[in-house]
């Protein structure tokens, strides 16, 4: 079916949108475990993963099931990551030769590169919630008022 990917309903209902019909019911909802970094990862994605994943998981948007998904993120970062320290230490454009020996400049491949990894980085931050205009709109439930905090629950109470 063309068009953007459906998002789950709790992303959706924080965006400010409620689904009709007792849809929400009827959603999977896996278990709220915090996934394990996976060990196969290189080290800039692993950074990637402890910078994400903690406020991913409090917020309420990653879960076990999603742990390949956020790798592929991350292996994405990765790969980005690499690629624009290569084409700014060899500069964007290379010298190459030619079949008849002359040479030639050309685009970077660390460019195409950077390129496909930003575009797959950002469809997988559109899918968590992860740029500003995927958040935009978000509707976040306001902190429990059980926990003890005269100010918080005054500005709640009085403005909620």
């Amino acid at each position: 079916m063309p068009g953007p990917g459906k998002k789950p309903t709790k992303l959706h209902n924080r965006q400010g949108k409620k689904k009709g019909g007792g849809i929400e019911g009827f959603e999977p909802r896996p278990d709220n475990e915090k996934p394990e970094c996976p060990d196969w990862l290189d080290l800039d994605a692993k950074a990637a993963w402890a910078r994400l994943s903690d406020e991913m998981h409090r917020i309420g948007i990653l879960t076990g099931v999603d742990r390949d998904a956020l790798a592929a993120y991350c292996e994405a970062y990765s790969r980005w990551k690499k690629a624009v320290k290569r084409v700014i230490q060899d500069g964007q454009y290379i010298e190459s030769t030619n079949k008849n020996g002359s040479t030639y400049l050309m685009a970077h491949p660390g460019l195409n590169i950077t390129k496909n990894a930003l575009a797959d980085m950002h469809r997988f931050m559109r899918e968590f919630g992860l740029t500003p205009s995927a958040r935009s709109g978000m509707v976040i439930s306001p902190p429990s008022l059980d926990d003890g905090d005269d100010l918080l629950k005054s500005l709640f109470i009085s403005h909620g």
